[in-house]
């Protein structure tokens, strides 16, 4: 079996499939679905912004990792339950932000993808039933490239033996 760099009868399959796709989900609502994690999570720590809607917590995360743990090391008597909380909260909206972040690296051709076509009923559809068949031409493959190895092995079997005889 050999190896090609075009792309795969299922690859071609799908591109050709999602030019068909019929749109049942306008873009606007996919794009809105796609952010409202990311307000509700933003209306959460709005306690955490300035005038000028800045998160402020690079300050306070930078307080809280240095100066405050080197207070904690020196005397925990300095340990304040609104700080420990304060400090959970910001640990967690730098795990929001960092999320965020990494959306917006992602290329636009993924995010269109995972945006709006992941939204459409039918190019799920569609998806599903080629993944399915990459996964069943995966294994088929496999399976051939098992029954070429036993192919061989017997092909050099036979080779052993002189043609003619009862062996072969």
């Amino acid at each position: 079996m050999k190896e090609t760099k075009e792309k795969s009868l299922v690859d071609r399959l799908l591109e050709k499939e999602v030019e068909e796709i019929e749109i049942s989900r306008p873009l606007e609502a996919c794009v809105e679905d796609f952010f409202v994690p990311f307000e509700r999570k933003n209306l959460d720590y709005q306690d955490y912004t300035t005038q000028d809607k800045q998160m402020k917590y690079f300050l306070m995360k930078r307080f809280l990792y240095t100066a405050y743990n080197n207070l904690l090391e020196m005397d925990l008597s300095v340990n304040d339950s609104g700080l420990q909380k304060v400090k959970k909260n910001l640990e967690l909206v730098v795990e929001h932000y960092t999320d965020f972040k990494h959306q917006l690296t992602k290329p636009p051709e993924y995010k269109y993808e995972e945006v709006f076509l992941h939204r459409q009923e039918n190019y799920v559809e569609v998806y599903k039933n080629a993944s399915k068949m990459k996964k069943m031409s995966e294994a088929y493959r496999a399976q051939a490239k098992a029954f070429d190895g036993k192919m061989d092995e017997v092909r050099e079997e036979l080779q052993k033996h002189k043609k003619g005889t009862e062996e072969y």
